[in-house]
């Protein structure tokens, strides 16, 4: 079995997770939780697309087209456009935390920033009863009987 080839991910991740959610941004752990989901299902999709093992997962392999995937296999699963964001934000602010504390790594944090926030799709526009119809509708019950 290799060893880790890029011990600055997972140093980074767990520095991340550790320290500067808990410690420094005094995080919830349910923020926590909803910041390590992320990237986890992030580094699972990785794993298995490119069918290496979680050690040998790199900076270089998390690029702009593969967060891009992740994203669409994240609503094709079922999840909504906001889900989307959500792992979109809680990725965006590793690797924005992974270029403040280690330079060689702003090169990513660049490339992670090609990838847009989705806009929710509008709701249709819902018509509304005439004002007749309305009237009707309202008429209908006998007002003066109990059930009316």
């Amino acid at each position: 079995m290799p060893g880790m080839i890029d011990t600055t991910l997972f140093g980074l991740l767990h520095d991340f997770f550790k320290v500067y959610l808990p410690n420094q941004r005094h995080c919830s752990e349910h923020t926590i939780r909803a910041y390590r989901s992320s990237m986890d299902a992030l580094l699972e999709f990785v794993k298995t697309e490119k069918q290496v093992e979680l050690s040998q997962i790199t900076f270089e392999m998390l690029d702009s087209k593969m967060l891009c995937a992740y994203l669409d296999s994240v609503e094709k699963n079922g999840c909504g456009v906001s889900t989307r964001n959500h792992r979109l934000k809680c990725i965006r602010s590793f690797f924005d935390y992974a270029a403040k504390f280690n330079p060689t790594t702003v090169i990513y944090f660049a490339e992670i920033q090609k990838v847009p926030r989705k806009n929710h799709v509008k709701p249709d526009v819902v018509d509304y009863m005439s004002e007749t119809a309305t009237k009707a509708l309202l008429e209908q019950p006998d007002a003066p009987t109990r059930k009316g």
